[in-house]
């Protein structure tokens, strides 16, 4: 792992995540893109009608809702899991891999939830071709370049890892 003096944060696992990051979101976008060009199927007209758009969307508000009422314990048990790594590492290379695999985690796991809900709204944009599907895939990749990892955010993470609180981290 290369040396970084400015901080916590090694630069290749800032690099690693950005890529990440940018990845989940050309994702959701290039889908919803591709979505916007592919026809109705033949075979998916007879799952049109009011009753299917409806448990479509009720699904897709559900995955939303529940993905931004999972995430705070999702990230505590992350952070838990972390900080006992962080507190068994021995050395100094232990702590920075400890540390780098804790923002791994992290980023990973928020952004893959993230991602789910855009996907999943492209989908349901597929089957019912209600623009308001896109919304999803659209508040999506806002967020995700929103909460795009940068040395600053990484640094900040880093340190909550490593202080000895447990209040949780809802950054």
């Amino acid at each position: 792992m290369a040396e970084d003096d400015r901080g916590m944060v090694p630069a290749e696992d800032l690099r690693g995540l950005q890529i990440l990051v940018g990845a989940f979101t050309a994702g959701v976008v290039l889908f919803a893109i591709v979505a916007l060009f592919v026809p109705m199927f033949a075979e998916l007209k007879e799952l049109e009608g009011p009753m299917t758009e409806v448990a479509l969307f009720i699904a897709l508000a559900g995955l939303g809702v529940m993905s931004a009422l999972m995430w705070p314990f999702i990230r505590s048990a992350q952070s838990k899991t972390a900080r006992a790594a962080i507190a068994r590492a021995a050395d100094a290379s232990a702590l920075r891999r400890a540390i780098g695999e804790g923002l791994r985690i992290r980023v990973m796991v928020g952004a893959a939830l993230v991602e789910g809900f855009g996907l999943f709204g492209t989908v349901v944009y597929l089957l019912t071709r209600q623009p308001l599907a896109l919304v999803a895939p659209a508040l999506s990749a806002v967020f995700l370049l929103a909460t795009f990892p940068s040395r600053e955010r990484l640094e900040r993470i880093a340190r909550e890892l490593t202080s000895s609180g447990e209040r949780p981290l809802l950054d």
